[in-house]
């Protein structure tokens, strides 16, 4: 487990609507097993999602960390912050979902 600034995101009163796509995200599109570790980097406009995915998350009973990047950095970025490079380093696998703002996430 990371240690420092925690994110919390809530996995309760989850949009059904979302779930299924959720779901197929972790199941299919990234292969999530049981027990593997998982980065989910969110913004808050994408928290909604990001629930529905850490719901998915749970349900695959994966073990994964939420953070969101307001907790760690103003926005825009300038690059990414050293909490969240951290979680990616622990993970096995690491999840953007995020509306960049203008100038963020360059080459």
């Amino acid at each position: 487990m990371i240690t420092g600034t925690m994110s919390e995101i809530s996995i309760s009163n989850v949009d059904p609507s979302l779930l299924e796509g959720a779901r197929n995200a972790i199941e299919t599109c990234l292969g999530v097993k049981s027990g593997e570790r998982v980065a989910l980097i969110y913004d808050e406009p994408s928290r909604e999602v990001a629930s529905s995915l850490g719901y998915s998350l749970h349900k695959r009973e994966a073990v994964w960390q939420p953070f969101r990047v307001e907790d760690y950095s103003k926005r825009p970025l300038a690059g990414a912050p050293f909490e969240i490079l951290a979680g990616l380093e622990w993970a096995d696998a690491g999840i953007l979902c995020f509306q960049p703002l203008l100038g963020e996430l360059t080459a």
